[in-house]
């Protein structure tokens, strides 16, 4: 697989995209932390591991709960982590998840359709204000209650440092390739860093499981 559109591409500020990063304790020391065709896990550590996920302020309110309800709930049943979602100005905050490697990630995986059931219904209620008064009105709103309740893939994208990437896609796109067809991901690797960062989006859609499955590669 060569370098084109499909595979690569720049990574955007969509808000409709959840990013997360995964980050090792000792990641800046660790030359084991790559993601290879060994099978390497990049994010295990003695120390434990630290989830990173980038999300609209509306997903973060679906995250925290009514009173925090949520993140109480997601804390109480993984206390061998931490769980926060500190407070931010801009558009969109961060949920940081730390601490034990497969409590973090089983944290995660409840996160994730919390994510995407807000990303759904933001969608639902914007096609429903679009078509509201129209002759085909209630037909629409019939469509989009189904489309709403249907089988849309989860999408996670991924922080990884630039360094990381080469061995994550593998020669000619090889690896990746790999892990597309292991997992039955939609994966892309995007080929520009964030703004005034080191790190590449690597998005992953797909079903949920298959998703934390090729996260733990």
């Amino acid at each position: 697989m060569t370098s084109s559109d499909d595979d690569y591409g720049q990574a955007s500020n969509n808000n409709n995209h959840n990013s997360v990063s995964i980050t090792s304790g000792n990641q800046h020391n660790n030359t084991n932390r790559r993601m290879n065709s060994n099978n390497t896990n990049p994010y295990s550590s003695s120390t434990g591991i630290e989830i990173r996920a980038l999300m609209t302020s509306r997903d973060a309110g679906a995250v925290i709960g009514k009173g925090g309800s949520s993140i109480q709930k997601l804390r109480a049943d993984h206390p061998r982590t931490i769980i926060q979602v500190p407070d931010c100005a801009s558009p969109e905050r961060v949920l940081i998840i730390n601490g034990e490697q497969d409590q973090c990630f089983d944290a995660l995986q409840q996160i994730i359709p919390a994510l995407t059931d807000s990303s759904r219904l933001s969608s639902f209620n914007r096609r429903r204000n679009l078509n509201a008064g129209g002759e085909n009105s209630d037909q629409t709103q019939s469509n989009n209650d189904s489309q709403i309740t249907g089988d849309i893939p989860s999408e996670v994208r991924i922080l990884v440092y630039q360094i990381y990437c080469g061995a994550i896609i593998g020669k000619g796109g090889q690896h990746v390739k790999e892990l597309r067809q292991t997992y039955n991901l939609d994966i892309k690797v995007f080929s520009l860093c964030c703004p005034l960062s080191h790190e590449r989006v690597i998005s992953l859609r797909g079903k949920v499981d298959d998703i934390i499955e090729c996260i733990k590669v």
